[in-house]
């Protein structure tokens, strides 16, 4: 693993672009110059004032396919999810599946999907850069991929699944 830092959100809007945190990830970055931030999914016709005068360390990557995708989430070191509103999210869940140590948000659903694990942080970027940077330099985080395994497998949803239409019977 690299030392980097990703998220992903697919940003078309400048709505979506503060739901998913995105001005927060920029902001922790500026702090952070010698780390390099990722964000996938920014369309590339999509143009905001704050993706104008970006540092040097951050890089924008259009939407990817998902094996695309697992490549990124193969190199990061960190995995952030600092949306506004969120439910069950499903990259938060895939990165933890490929040893990204998560920093996240106490917003929505995000604690609840981490399962307790990794960083829950306030949105102030300081902070959240200081708990970047102590996992930067932290082994691959494994039980985070057995915590996926345990909590989130095809077998776990579908007995899950079943025992909930079972009990409507």
């Amino acid at each position: 693993k690299n030392k980097s830092v990703i998220t992903v959100a697919l940003v078309n809007s400048e709505r979506t672009l503060y739901v998913k945190g995105i001005d927060t990830f920029i902001e922790t970055s500026r702090i952070l110059r010698d780390t390099r931030f990722i964000i996938i999914g920014i369309k590339k016709d999509f143009k905001s004032d704050l993706l104008t005068d970006l540092p040097d360390n951050i890089e924008i990557i259009e939407p990817v396919n998902h094996e695309d995708l697992i490549g990124y989430y193969q190199k990061a070191s960190v995995y952030c999810q600092f949306s506004r509103i969120e439910s069950f999210c499903m990259t938060l869940v895939e990165a933890m599946y490929f040893n990204c140590h998560p920093v996240i948000t106490n917003n929505g659903a995000l604690p609840e999907v981490a399962g307790g694990l990794g960083n829950v942080v306030p949105r102030h970027p300081g902070l959240i850069a200081e708990t970047i940077k102590a996992n930067l330099d932290q082994p691959e985080g494994k039980i985070y991929r057995q915590y996926v395994n345990y909590h989130y497998s095809m077998g776990v949803r579908k007995d899950k699944l079943y025992s909930i239409l079972n009990s409507l019977l």
